[in-house]
């Protein structure tokens, strides 16, 4: 029997959804044939998941505050680091899936190289080279000289977008056959009480953006759309939710526009009942990976404006759970929020394709099985 080892270091975002599912379904498909152990942080919210699991072993470990400070002095201190490469050392697993970037990782993937020679890493890359991660340039490049360093060292590498393969391959020496790409799946476990009727209509077309406000997700455009169609009167309404830094200008536009704005990070409870509110998920980005919205929108079953930029564009079907349109284009955004205006019948087409898609082609119990058919399989290559 296999002993494989998961490890997650972070405490919010797609990473915590991303991690527990595929955790949740290695369990329920494999195991008979893994020994499955998860190593993740204190500060985890669905730790108390991962424990109803009955897993082999759960190790759940202090790191850090969500302070930048906190994660300098815990790093320099390095007794937290040291704690948990003493954890992987007992554990002494044969494989290691590592699931979102962290800091740590680097003493951690060296710690196995140093100690653990036949372990094996397979490490799921998330973003392009030289993706814009942070608001700050300073955070950026490190993460993109982590990322640099996890592909050199790890032997497999999944990847959730075949633009964030294609673009890896282009930039680093990592053979073909040693990086695979999967679509993003629809997240699942987020806001269990959600029901969405699919016939219902309502007077008024509301309008959500959620997730971190960075510079390539087009809030600007999404705002200059917004004008267009209140200057024509239609009914529509649009929340923009999110931390993040906001050019003053388009400040400016959304106080006049009387924009719902929560400029700050959003807990899962809150995010929820912003969904339950939602007629359409709108994703203006002028570039992308691949998008945590767009995957939670799907599970829903909310359907999705989008730009045809990057990944995104493998997670939103154009026709099927959402529209496509071209990038950095107000007057595009604004022309099919007025189709759907036109034709509400589409937004219940939508709702249904969403549905479809979580179920099969983005279920995550469909590419967890084919993570760890590689995994398995990496033992006697």
């Amino acid at each position: 029997m296999s002993k494989l080892l998961v490890i997650y270091l972070g405490s919010k975002g797609g990473g915590v959804l991303d991690s527990f599912e595929l955790v949740r379904n290695f369990n329920n498909q494999h195991n008979n044939s893994i020994e499955l152990s998860v190593l993740i942080s204190e500060n985890n919210p669905l730790k108390e998941e991962y424990r109803k699991l009955n897993l082999k072993n759960i190790i759940v470990l202090p790191t850090h505050s969500r302070s930048a400070i906190d994660l300098a002095l815990q790093t320099i201190f390095f007794k937290r680091i040291k704690k948990i490469l003493n954890a992987i050392q007992v554990l002494n697993p044969e494989k290691v899936l590592l699931t979102m970037d962290h800091p740590w990782l680097f003493f951690i993937v060296k710690n196995i190289r140093k100690k653990l020679k036949n372990t094996k890493i397979f490490y799921i890359k998330h973003n392009p080279p030289g993706f814009e991660s942070f608001s700050r340039r300073f955070f950026d490049f490190f993460v993109n000289k982590l990322s640099e360093y996890l592909l050199k060292k790890a032997d497999f590498v999944f990847t959730f977008s075949e633009h964030v393969r294609t673009e890896t391959l282009k930039r680093y020496r990592v053979p073909e056959e040693k990086i695979v790409a999967f679509k993003l799946p629809a997240y699942r476990i987020l806001c269990p009480k959600f029901l969405y009727k699919n016939n219902e209509l309502r007077e008024k077309l509301n309008i959500l953006f959620f997730g971190r406000i960075l510079g390539y997700k087009g809030i600007d455009v999404l705002v200059e759309a917004y004008a267009l169609l209140k200057s024509e009167g239609l009914p529509v309404s649009l929340t923009i939710a999110g931390e993040g830094k906001i050019e003053k200008e388009t400040l400016k536009k959304i106080k006049t526009l009387k924009i719902h704005l929560l400029n700050r990070w959003i807990p899962d409870e809150e995010l929820c009942e912003l969904l339950s509110r939602t007629d359409l998920v709108i994703l203006p980005y002028t570039s992308a990976s691949q998008s945590g919205p767009a995957s939670i929108a799907t599970g829903l079953g909310i359907p999705i404006l989008a730009t045809r930029v990057g990944g995104l564009q493998e997670q939103v079907l154009d026709n099927i759970n959402g529209i496509l349109v071209e990038p950095g284009n107000p007057y595009s955004i604004a022309q099919a929020i007025r189709y759907l205006l036109k034709n509400p019948e589409k937004l219940i087409d939508l709702r249904k394709g969403a549905q479809k898609l979580r179920e099969k082609e983005l279920s995550w119990e469909h590419v967890a099985k084919n993570i760890m058919e590689i995994i398995l399989y990496e033992k006697t290559s």
